[in-house]
């Protein structure tokens, strides 16, 4: 018999029989066959794996882009995005991006800049930034250092990440004047002052117990200037004459030295790890120290994705962290990132941003350094109108980059 899928043929016990099969795959909007399967013979015009996505970046029959170009806003951040003074055309990490995306594709696009200079956050009365121009169709994608987060991810798509970064501090480096005294700062004044008392100490008790001794036989004398020049030298590690030679006065001498092994044993750990604190520059390790610290006024650009980080944390240093700049500190937020590395550079700021827009700057300052390593990992993408036609498209190209190393040349460019 004949039935919606083809011949049917059953045997005398009620078994199917000489059984035929189409395979079928998905192939964008339309469906390809892709073989044939019979109980006795198969015959596959491809090799199919199940669960396996068979699309190509060209896979989409006809211009899914359309006639027009394509609207582009952007938001101005180094390196991401930057506008050149000479011409005024836009450039940056995120434009070679879209220009080899575009390339692949073969679409047009403007890029125009968003008004509010903001990423894009939710209000009580709508979204802001690039995404509330995109939900409002006034621009198609848009293109920046774009965090992809659960919330934004509700309003608009995002392809997949071109690079995966995270939130890091920066502070600006202390200024270290050099002073002549500054070998006498890995031990306190008490410990110097302590040295001093030994060492004139010492000297008399050498003196005595010599003078003691030089009744008995001459060549055991040791007069004040020699006690005191032979202690001294003995502390500076020197090679000095005229060593005594009573048992008494060895005695003391064992005694001194021992004690300056120990002395010049400290001072040198000290040294040791007063020069790495003074390489390191700030006494703090992470971002998270800056919740139990009073050096640094801290904070982040307010109604920025690390605002918002910081506002629904769970994890308690960050929530305290976020009730100094919020309740306790408000002024401690800025206004952009300008303002940001602004306040950095006036001294006792310590700014909390994107690692790859501190690092940059870092590179072009040497008066800022980073604190710690990034935390709040996340991945950055392109955003664009919900369910676009195009919006698997752009994901491939920007995998087809990464496959071919060109994202790798872009970011060190």
């Amino acid at each position: 018999m004949d039935g919606c899928t083809g011949h049917l043929d059953f045997s005398i016990q009620g078994q199917r029989q000489e059984s035929f099969l189409q395979l079928m795959t998905l192939d964008g909007y339309k469906t390809g066959e892709s073989g044939t399967w019979r109980s006795k013979q198969s015959e596959l015009k491809q090799r199919v794996e199940p669960s396996r996505s068979y699309s190509t970046v060209s896979r989409l029959e006809g211009n899914v882009f359309g006639n027009e170009p394509l609207r582009v806003t952007v938001m101005i951040e180094d390196p991401f995005v930057s506008k050149r003074t000479d011409s005024g055309d836009f450039e940056g990490f995120c434009i070679d991006i879209l220009e080899e995306v575009s390339r692949i594709l073969g679409f047009r696009y403007n890029i125009s800049r968003v008004p509010d200079g903001k990423y894009g956050s939710r209000k009580t009365h709508g979204w802001t930034g690039m995404i509330n121009e995109i939900v409002r169709s006034r621009a198609d994608i848009g293109v920046g250092a774009f965090q992809i987060t659960p919330e934004r991810a509700g309003a608009v798509d995002f392809t997949k990440p071109y690079i995966t970064k995270g939130t890091t501090v920066v502070v600006k480096r202390p200024e270290h004047r050099i002073w002549i005294f500054q070998f006498l700062l890995p031990l306190s004044n008490v410990v110097w002052s302590a040295i001093f008392i030994a060492f004139v100490s010492t000297s008399l008790m050498l003196f005595a117990v010599s003078r003691v001794n030089s009744d008995r036989q001459a060549k055991y004398a040791h007069n004040l200037r020699e006690s005191f020049w032979y202690i001294w030298g003995t502390l500076l590690r020197g090679s000095l004459s005229g060593s005594p030679h009573a048992i008494s006065s060895r005695i003391v001498s064992s005694a001194w030295w021992f004690f300056c092994l120990i002395v010049s044993s400290i001072y040198t750990a000290n040294l040791a790890a007063f020069l790495t604190i003074t390489v390191g520059d700030v006494d703090m390790n992470s971002a998270a120290d800056l919740a139990t610290q009073n050096i640094f006024d801290y904070g982040t650009v307010d109604g920025s994705q690390t605002a918002y980080f910081f506002e629904h944390t769970k994890m308690r240093h960050y929530a305290t962290m976020w009730a100094y700049m919020s309740s306790l500190s408000p002024n401690s937020m800025v206004r952009d990132v300008d303002k940001g590395f602004a306040r950095v550079n006036q001294g006792g700021y310590a700014f909390i941003w994107d690692s790859p827009v501190i690092r940059h700057k870092i590179s072009n300052d040497c008066m800022l350094m980073e604190i710690g390593t990034p935390f709040d990992l996340k991945g950055y993408g392109f955003a664009y109108t919900k369910n676009a036609p195009y919006g698997e498209q752009l994901s491939m190209a920007i995998l087809q980059l990464q496959d071919e190393g060109i994202l790798y040349k872009l970011e060190r460019k």
